[in-house]
């Protein structure tokens, strides 16, 4: 999809009476209008694309001249000379920014990433890319890239998440698990009378209407995408003997603006640690320890946008450490592909869960790229190196997590496939740090 003659599919499911699937094939040059249609199409969950390279060229520009300007402002006050027609300029602009799945991204120069990758091969020179287009046939009507009203999965490998009782008894694990909260609102914890707190929250199954036998699907979750839910995953570090919080920038500002959140909703929140489940049978949302629930004082740096998605605050007081222990283990280094790694948050609002995989693209500047399985719920989830347990980054976005099923009547978890070129995104440690002037 980098050049002229590359070429894309894209499977669109029809939104009406359910299963109806059709391709649609375009020319997707290095010019901006092909990528930005790949990037609607994506965004909106509109279908997969399969693509030739890594990602569109998303080249070229808006060019306006100077007299076109004029028009375009001429029916609100602006200052803008006349130079009765005798001077004329042209302005490039450059900034197209992508919206809900990838927010925040900009277009340009990066691209879009398709969902499947086909190289084009000698073939394809000399035949109209048939061996490509035969491949994306291929890819359409194999299992794994069947369409979600066939209830299909689709995936990188495997569901890798468990919960925190199965992983305590590694000793490095436990240790860094002390170190984990989510993101609540005020209104879903309630004090008792035996000065402990009692969250309130659903069950996974019931508020994401997953199809029975789903993964976790009786478990207590608060669902990030209602009022009263979970609004992400945070970390304590200890660095300098101070205590700071680090998350997703987008858990402290508006995920559509950028705007930092007001001074009334950043209160309103609070991080509760130690949401995780002790053995099968527990019950996490009783008797809840006031050493356990804290509020964000001060948010110290965030930012949203293409370069970066990191927040880092703080508390407003010490934390209790027979409940939670701040993590000085921080990796400050260059990682690596293929580097193992496992996550720890709070995905769709569970009690705490444990991840694994691996790293596949280091090349972006501000992140890398993973196949851990995480969802919506995990971001500001710390990243940590498998083989050192030293934190490596910040869980920030990733692919979609839930698909409609038996014609929309429930859902299933997706997992994307390992041939995929979509990952789980994570900034890296160190450029919060710098921000903030921690390093």
């Amino acid at each position: 999809m980098k050049s002229s003659s590359d070429l894309s599919v894209l499977w669109a499911q029809s939104r009406k009476k359910g299963a109806f699937i059709f391709p649609v094939l375009i020319k997707c040059s290095t010019a901006l209008p092909s990528a930005r249609f790949a990037a609607c199409f994506q965004d909106n969950l509109c279908g997969k694309i399969v693509g030739q390279n890594n990602a569109t060229g998303a080249g070229g520009a808006n060019v306006f001249d100077y007299l076109l300007i004029k028009q375009l402002l001429s029916e609100v006050p602006n200052n803008l000379p006349d130079f009765d027609g005798l001077v004329n300029f042209r302005v490039a602009i450059r900034r197209t920014i992508r919206r809900k799945l990838n927010s925040g991204l900009p277009i340009e120069d990066i691209g879009i990433a398709p969902d499947y990758i086909i190289r084009p091969t000698k073939r394809d020179y000399t035949t109209g890319e048939l061996d490509f287009l035969s491949g994306a046939v291929a890819v359409f009507l194999s299992e794994k890239a069947l369409p979600s009203s066939f209830g299909k999965a689709i995936y990188w490998g495997k569901d890798t998440r468990e919960d925190w009782y199965q992983v305590k008894d590694n000793a490095m694990v436990y240790d860094n698990s002390l170190c984990v909260g989510g993101i609540f609102e005020a209104s879903s914890i309630e004090e008792t009378n035996n000065n402990a707190y009692t969250l309130s929250a659903g069950i996974l199954g019931k508020s994401f209407r997953l199809q029975k036998g789903e993964k976790f699907w009786d478990q207590p979750s608060f669902d990030p995408n209602t009022s009263n839910g979970a609004n992400g995953t945070v970390f304590l570090v200890l660095i300098n003997n101070k205590e700071y919080i680090i998350t997703a920038g987008h858990c402290v500002r508006d995920p559509y603006s950028g705007q930092l959140l007001s001074p009334v909703e950043i209160s309103n929140k609070r991080i509760v640690f130690g949401f995780k489940l002790d053995n099968p049978t527990a019950n996490p949302l009783l008797n809840v320890d006031p050493g356990r629930i804290y509020k964000i004082s001060s948010v110290l740096t965030s930012k949203l946008d293409g370069t970066g998605d990191w927040a880092v605050c703080l508390l407003d007081r010490q934390v209790n450490r027979n409940f939670v222990k701040p993590c000085e283990k921080i990796a400050l280094g260059v990682v690596k592909s293929n580097e193992p790694l496992y996550v720890m948050g709070h995905p769709s609002g569970l009690p705490l869960k444990h991840a694994t995989g691996i790293i596949r693209d280091v090349a972006p500047i501000s992140y890398f790229r993973t196949d851990l399985t995480t969802f919506a719920g995990n971001s500001g989830s710390p990243v940590f190196s498998k083989i050192t347990h030293e934190i490596v980054g910040i869980l920030v976005r990733g692919a979609t997590d839930y698909q409609e099923t038996m014609g929309g009547t429930c859902k299933t978890a997706v997992i994307n496939y390992w041939g995929s070129d979509v990952g789980e995104d994570v900034t890296r440690i160190s450029f919060p740090l710098k921000e903030a002037h921690l390093i």
